[in-house]
Parts: C-alpha cells; structure tokens; sequence
C-alpha cells in the first residue's frame, strides 16, 4: 500500500467531513425550539455577561449543551448555598432548586453533570461544611441525608449535613420509588423544595430536619416519554418546580472555541446574606399573592413558575458574583424569563408526549382485548358446529354477556367470509359455509 502524503491525509479529512456534513443536514431537529429560536435563547441567556459567555464557550469546547449545562452549575450552587436566601418582597425563600436533563439514552447527561462537576468541585465559600453528593433514594434517605452520620471515636459529636445534592440520571428508578406502597419520596420532595421541615417516624426514633436550615438540589434524567413519574398528578405543583431542558446545541460553531483558561470558582455570598430582588420581579411576586388573596387565583398548573423564576434569577446572580452587593438584577429577571420560557415548552412537549404514549397504549391494549375475544367467539363457532349440522346464533352470542354486540359482530365476519352461513336468517341459524375448512385451518395455525 502506498504511504499517505500529509496532502492525502488533508483531503480525507475534508471529504470525511462533508459526508458528515451532509448526513447531519439530512437529520431533522428534535427539539420544542428551532435552530433560529435556539440562537435566540443563546442570545437572551449568555449574550452581554463575560461570565456566562465565558462558561458557554468552556461547555462547548467540551462538547456539552450550553444551557443544560448552566442548568446543571445552578442547581450545583442551590444545593451548596445555605443559609444564602432570596427575598422577592414576601420574606425570605431558600434558593433549592430541580432539575430534569430530557434525552435519550446516549444524549450526555452523565457527561454534562460530569463536566459541571469538574468545572465547579471547588464553590468558595465561607462555610465549614461542604456540599455533599448523593444519588436519589426513599423519602426516607431524602430525610437521613441530612441527618448526621453515626458518632465514633474521631467524631463522637458529628454535625448534620446542611447542603446536599442529588442526581438520578435515570427515570426508572425515580418512577419505582415513587410507585412503591406508602412511598413519601413524592410529598418529601415537595417539603425540600419549599425548605419546610421534613422528618421520619418509627417507633425508635424521630428524625426532624427544620425547615430554613438546609439547601439541596436535585438533577433527573430522562426520556422524553419516560416522565411519568414527574407529571402525574400535577395539581400539587411538583412538575413546576423543576426546571426542563434538552441536551442540545443546534448552533454549535463549525470551528469550537479553544478551551483557554477554566472556570472560576463560584464565591457564594457570605452566611445569612438575603439576595434581594429587582423591583419588576418584587412587583410581579406581590401581584400574584394579591390575586391569590381577593381572587383565589394561583396560576393554575403554573403556580409555582414564577418562584422557580425568582430562584434561578438568584442563582445567576450568585454565578454572576453580584448577589451580596446588588440582588438580582433586572438583567438576571430577563435571563431568568428566557430559561423559564424554555423550560416550560420543554415540560409541555414531555407532557404530549406522555400523554400520546397514552393513547398508543390503551388502543394497543383495547386492540388485544378486542383480538382475545374475537378468538374465543371463532373457537365456540367451531365447537358449536364440529359435530352439529345447525346451531342458534344465540347460543354462542348469549353467554358473552358484557360483549354481546361485538360477538355478533364477529358472528357477521364470518358469515362474510363464507366460514358459515344462514340457514334460517329469521330465526338466527347458522351452519358450516363453503369456506368453513379453510377457517378451520386459519384456528389450528394460530398462536396459541
């Protein structure tokens, strides 16, 4: 084999790239946005900021989705953030926050919270303890995570653990822990949400984590049609609690930005500070609580939107190092806005999905149902007829009593397809048709 030339080699490359080129521009785009719309929110969200253009840039010279990955740094310094809170003009709220990476298998969730781990190990703060890392569980470990560890002999006084992050990349174990008999994993991660007080009981002991004391974040990952166990029953708010986004990129450049200097360390506020909110969005929160006083009014299955808003409008400017100094910003409402919006097309596209998986699986099963009883309808003409000359309608259509009609349907079918025939139509007799072999081949080759 002649030896390639550096000229060789640089045409192969070339020509392996178009093809690759071609074959994506063949590929339509799964997503709730457009390219041109996804150039949009990139816009909205990173445009103007030096820090979050900078960390857009660092996602994609690593080959992770930009937003999934601001997601994911957010929720990273929700969970680290106690006792930082926010006040939207009712009092102060801890910044916790949920996350659902949407993709399928293969997608990257593993290597976009990887990388924002890598990234963001080191949150300088002023605190003595640290965020710790842990996968989803029971109720009942959402509770004990908190809780702490058993004393020995070098910490006979251990302290309990106020900053705790969980990650599940996996739906499915979600959705059994939440489908197991008396779980409480559901209505726990409603009260952690909220920084309520949480706690289990059993008849040693009593664990009580109090409410304002703690931070925690949660990261999911799923698929599209595998968020069940987030959706359902959506009147207690929970879906709308975490934040939704794809692991996308659709207008990633052709040549990627170098990866250059890596990410500073987030310095989050120091303890007890309260990030106070930009005017527009106190307005907006104080608004909603009146509507909710004279009209009963709480935004429907959004009611809790506008919180998550205010959150992630903190977290950036905890990212963007104003926080302590000037709140959020009505820049940070806006960027703020533009991930929500996001977020909710993202959740609305889960929730049709869903719910047509839905519609595929009851039609699939009335079909099977439908397939069984047709079986059983051809077996009794059969047996009926096997040895009889003649046999009433009646005989066979009566006993199939919630199906009734549909067994004379059936009987219809095979009067049609000459597998039997009247003999007296008034009075509903049928006996063996001319097709009547070839029927009762079609029953000993089907499966059983």
């Amino acid at each position: 084999m002649p030896k390639m030339t550096a000229s060789d080699v640089k045409q192969t490359m070339q020509r392996a790239e178009a093809t690759a080129a071609r074959v994506g521009a063949d590929i339509p785009l799964d997503s709730v946005l457009t390219a041109q719309e996804w150039e949009q929110l990139h816009r909205d969200v990173f445009d103007g900021s030096d820090t979050l253009e900078h960390l857009r840039d660092y996602a994609r010279a690593h080959y992770v989705p930009p937003v999934a990955f601001l997601l994911v740094t957010l929720t990273r310094i929700a969970a680290a953030s106690y006792p930082t809170t926010v006040n939207a003009g009712l009092g102060p709220t801890p910044l916790n926050a949920y996350l659902v990476l949407v993709g399928d298998s293969g997608m990257g969730k593993d290597s976009v919270i990887s990388r924002s781990t890598k990234a963001y190990s080191l949150i300088r703060t002023s605190f003595p303890e640290v965020l710790e890392e842990r996968p989803l569980g029971s109720g009942e470990s959402l509770v004990s995570a908190f809780m702490p560890p058993a004393p020995d002999k070098d910490d006979p006084a251990p302290k309990p653990n106020p900053r705790v992050l969980f990650t599940e990349t996996e739906i499915s174990n979600a959705e059994t822990l939440m489908k197991r008999d008396g779980a409480t994993l559901r209505q726990n991660l409603l009260k952690l949400y909220s920084g309520s007080t949480v706690g289990n009981a059993t008849k040693n002991s009593v664990d009580t984590v109090a409410g304002g004391t703690y931070s925690t974040g949660l990261i999911i990952g799923a698929q599209r049609g595998r968020v069940g166990a987030l959706l359902d029953n959506p009147d207690d708010g929970l879906p709308h609690r975490f934040m939704w986004t794809e692991l996308l990129d659709p207008n990633v450049p052709s040549q990627l930005p170098k990866v250059g200097p890596e990410l500073d360390a987030v310095q989050l506020p120091k303890a007890g500070t309260v990030i106070q909110a930009c005017d527009k969005a106190s307005r907006q929160v104080k608004q909603r609580s009146r509507l909710r006083l004279t009209k009963g009014y709480t935004g429907g299955l959004d009611s809790h939107l506008l919180l998550t808003r205010v959150r992630v409008a903190a977290l950036l400017a905890v990212f963007r190092g104003h926080a302590e100094e000037h709140g959020f910003t009505d820049d940070d409402w806006r960027r703020a806005g533009a991930l929500v919006a996001y977020s909710k097309k993202v959740r609305e596209s889960c929730n049709e999905r869903l719910q047509a998986s839905a519609v595929v699986k009851q039609m699939t099963r009335e079909e099977a149902e439908y397939a069984a009883r047709r079986k059983r309808i051809h077996q009794l003409v059969y047996k009926a007829l096997k040895d009889s000359e003649q046999v009433r309608v009646s005989e066979i259509t009566n006993p199939q009593r919630r199906w009734r009609n549909d067994a004379g349907d059936m009987i219809a079918e095979l009067v049609h397809a000459k597998a039997i025939r009247y003999v007296d139509k008034q009075c509903w007799i049928i006996c063996k048709g001319e097709a009547w072999q070839d029927f009762v081949a079609s029953l000993s080759t089907r499966p059983k």
